[in-house]
Parts: structure tokens; C-alpha cells; sequence
């Protein structure tokens, strides 16, 4: 699969606490990927690894836990990072920064995961997005 990052005029780097040990994971294989949810029957979206390594995963969510014991689609907003970045809540990209991928455009990496691009893609983008 091939894709472009559209990065504005004088782009920095923003610092993503976490950042080595999430791509760490997302390349080692550990992890089965799944869509439209943090985790769900074992599988994790991207942001769902993230959130297991934060040791949040499965914590009530304001951003709407699911009743069935699965987690919501998107990190909650007492999330640390997103805290931090208020767009990080589904992985959205800093302002500017898109993508064009095979596979779609968009500017989060929910997108990206839902399209099915692998997590060791998605380790590649995190690491040229954040620093």
C-alpha cells in the first residue's frame, strides 16, 4: 500500500507521550487487529493498544462504554492525551496534516484502522506525524 502526508508550512513535530512503547507494540505482532471499536472480542483498533498499554482499556468511557463489555470507539476524554491534543480522541491528526492513502483520505487513525491499513503501517505514520 502506498500513501502521502500533506504536512502545513513549518510543521513541528508535537511531542506524543507514549509514542515508542505504542509503536513498539503496534509492530509486535501481539496485537489482532479489529475495527470500529477500542477492542472488541480481542481484537484492537489502534487506539485500543494505545489505551491497554495506559492500562485504561476497559474503563468507563465518557465517551460512551458499551454495555456489552466491549469499549467504545474512541479514547475517552479524561484520556491523558487527549487532554493534551483535544483532536487525539479518535487519533486526529494535528491541524493541517492529512493523508492519502490507497486505501482513502482522512486525518485520524481511526480512519486509517478502520480501513484496514496494518498496525505496522500505522506505526510508520504515527512516527513521521508525532515525535
Amino acid at each position: 500500500m502506498s500513501y502521502s502526508i500533506t504536512f502545513p508550512d513549518n510543521y513541528v513535530k508535537p511531542v506524543l507521550p507514549m509514542k515508542k512503547e505504542w509503536i513498539e507494540a503496534l509492530k509486535s505482532g501481539e496485537y489482532s487487529q479489529g475495527k470500529d471499536s477500542l477492542c472488541q472480542d480481542g481484537k484492537y483498533c489502534c487506539l485500543g493498544v494505545l489505551s491497554n498499554l495506559q492500562g485504561r482499556l476497559g474503563a468507563p468511557s465518557l465517551s460512551g462504554y458499551r454495555s456489552d463489555g466491549n469499549s467504545s470507539l474512541f479514547l475517552d476524554f479524561e484520556n491523558p492525551i487527549v487532554k493534551l491534543y483535544s483532536r487525539f480522541f479518535n487519533g486526529g491528526f494535528p491541524d493541517g496534516v492529512s493523508i492519502d492513502h490507497d486505501l482513502g483520505k482522512g486525518n485520524a487513525l481511526s480512519h486509517l484502522n478502520d480501513w484496514g491499513v496494518p498496525f505496522t503501517e500505522i506505526a510508520e505514520i504515527i512516527d513521521q506525524i508525532w515525535d
